[in-house]
């Protein structure tokens, strides 16, 4: 066996360790989504677009004239059976 057969060997074995711990975390629901779209105007922070899968809230805050930030807050519901139907509707 010359190097690189036994070093792409243990790459795959440690992409495959990756993969199943991914997997077993899924499914006891360890791992979380976190989006969050940041946009700029003159340097400050004009709008702030964020969702959170684990508590389901997608929320959008934006600066106002006034100095102030609004903040407009929705729970969501995402599930596979939503997704599929949002994916289906477009």
């Amino acid at each position: 066996m010359n190097l690189f057969t036994s070093k792409l060997k243990i790459s795959l074995l440690i992409i495959y360790f990756i993969v199943h711990q991914s997997c077993l975390a899924q499914k006891k629901d360890e791992i979380h989504l976190v989006y969050k779209d940041i946009f700029y105007h003159d340097k400050v922070i004009d709008r702030i677009k964020s969702y959170d899968s684990k508590t389901a809230i997608y929320q959008v805050k934006q600066l106002y004239p006034d100095g102030n930030y609004k903040i407009k807050t929705v729970t969501l519901n995402l599930t596979t059976k939503t997704l599929k139907t949002f994916i289906i509707c477009i």
